[in-house]
């Protein structure tokens, strides 16, 4: 059982095929602006509330000491270097498979 008939579901569709800039200017902006704000609150306080300026050099130094050890290892068994940033947050195009990291 359909919760939309098929008849009501093909109008939808078509009726967004030919308005999409009406969904775009009144959905998809919107909708970005919001992720945009929430996401930037979200930075602001994890910035504010979690973020330590004393600590930095021994923030750095941790990192640093990552990478020696891994500049250490044999190539053939080094994996790739990637951040714990997700994907979608990224700003490049191109997408990396999890498994060749």
């Amino acid at each position: 059982m359909d919760i939309v008939p098929q008849k009501w579901r093909k109008r939808l569709i078509r009726w967004m095929e030919d308005n999409r800039a009406l969904i775009i200017v009144f959905f998809c902006l919107p909708a970005s602006f919001l992720f945009d704000l929430i996401l930037n609150t979200r930075k602001w306080i994890l910035h504010r509330l979690f973020a330590d300026p004393r600590k930095h050099d021994e923030r750095v130094q941790a990192i640093q000491k990552q990478v020696g050890k891994w500049n250490e290892l044999p190539e053939n068994t080094r994996k790739f270097m990637c951040t714990a940033r997700p994907n979608w947050q990224s700003l490049s195009t191109t997408f990396s498979k999890d498994s060749m990291l």
